[in-house]
Order: C-alpha cells, then sequence, then structure tokens
C-alpha cells in the first residue's frame, strides 16, 4: 500500500528526480513548485502525510526566503506529517537553525543531495516499521520544538 508524500521543490529537475525517488520506494507523491501552489494543493485535500520533502527557498529572487519552512510548520500544527526532510542548495547556519525551529527531522544540504536523500529515505523506513503508533512521534516532536529543545539530524 502506497502512502502519502508531499514534496515542494521550485527546481524542476530536483522535482523530477525527488518524485522518482519517493515512487520507486512507494509513496503516492503530491507536489508543488511554490509555496502558493502548495498551499491551494493542501487546502483541497485533508491528507495526512507520512513524509513531506520541502527546499527552504521556494523563490531564489526574495532575500532570506524560507517558504519552505512555512509550509512544513503549518502541516505540523494542523497535525498533518510525521516525517520531514529540509533540502536546500543554501546551506548555511541561519537555514540550519531555521529548519531546527520549523521543526524539520532531516536537512540535506549542498552537493551531496542524492546519497543522503537515499540514505534518509532508509532510515524514515526503518523507523516507520520500529514506531507504532504513528501519533505520539509527531506529538513529542511538537513538544520539542516548543519547549526549544528539537533535534535535527544533518546532513552535507
Amino acid at each position: 500500500m502506497k502512502t502519502n508524500a508531499l514534496v515542494v521543490e521550485d527546481d524542476s529537475i530536483w522535482l523530477d528526480n525527488i518524485i522518482n525517488w519517493l515512487e520507486e520506494n512507494n509513496y503516492f507523491v503530491y507536489h508543488a513548485k511554490s509555496f502558493t501552489e502548495a498551499m491551494n494543493l493542501l487546502g483541497k485535500t485533508d491528507n495526512y502525510f507520512e513524509l513531506v520533502v520541502a527546499d527552504i527557498v521556494l523563490n531564489k529572487n526574495k532575500a532570506n526566503n524560507i517558504e519552505g519552512l512555512k509550509i512544513l510548520e503549518y502541516l505540523i500544527k494542523k497535525k498533518r506529517v510525521k516525517n520531514s526532510i529540509v533540502i536546500t542548495g543554501h546551506p548555511s547556519d541561519e537555514n540550519e537553525k531555521s529548519a531546527k525551529r520549523f521543526g524539520a527531522f532531516y536537512l540535506v544540504k549542498g552537493n551531496n543531495t542524492y546519497p543522503n536523500f537515499h540514505r534518509i529515505l532508509k532510515e524514515v523506513k526503518q523507523k516507520d516499521m520500529s514506531i507504532n503508533p504513528i501519533k505520539p512521534n509527531l506529538q513529542n516532536k511538537l513538544e520539542q520544538v516548543k519547549n526549544g529543545n528539537s533535534q535535527i539530524h544533518s546532513y552535507d
């Protein structure tokens, strides 16, 4: 049985690659290329997502853009996501702090996205098999974020 995933990525090549990787790993993939498109999609469905993959910067023409994280924050607050992978081609300490603050579970940064993405998918699938039920995992993450104790697994 396929589980739901959401991918929000503004780069068409990366979007296609991520969709393919997820489909190969038995996910049904919803996708959007912008903040507005993602929010419109989320307004049309009340689906729960086992995995959200979001690029931090969805509009490279806006300075300090973190729209991808705002989508993740929305889904976490609505309790509609279990795991999240945040990706960025603009690695910085500020982006890592922002990813942690907005509740990301994993951060993939820089040029090694392909091998790290596959490693993270494997971790997510192993975690899915060992954690039951799903909801306490999300509740723990919400509490950690609220209390400022969130941990993020970061991959360069």
